[in-house]
């Protein structure tokens, strides 16, 4: 089992006020990195990887502001270490790549 806590940032704004192609909204980009995530465990480990994203924090966590930062958790459990490992580094992959 391994836990993880990822925090993502982009820029506050108000919702009202800024244009889609101007924004840099943390909750899109946690969202498209959550999924790859389960995309990776579908294709790649399948039944052998258990993948829960957990807890989510959003700042400023208000109904008309684009998120600045989510936080989020995600458990990874496996019996077979070797997926557990294949899995971090995979992660790390994704993060990096969506930087």
């Amino acid at each position: 089992m391994r836990w993880f806590e990822l925090t993502l940032k982009g820029s506050a704004g108000h919702a009202g006020t800024m244009p889609m192609n101007e924004r840099v909204d943390a909750m899109t980009a946690a969202i498209a990195l959550a999924q790859q995530f389960h995309n990776y465990r579908d294709s790649q480990v399948a039944d052998s990887l258990r993948l829960t994203l957990g807890r989510w924090q959003v700042s400023p966590n208000s109904i008309n502001t684009i998120p600045g930062a989510v936080t989020f958790s995600v458990d990874a459990r496996s019996v077979d270490e070797a997926v557990l490992n294949q899995f971090e580094a995979a992660m790390h992959r994704m993060i990096q790549d969506h930087d």
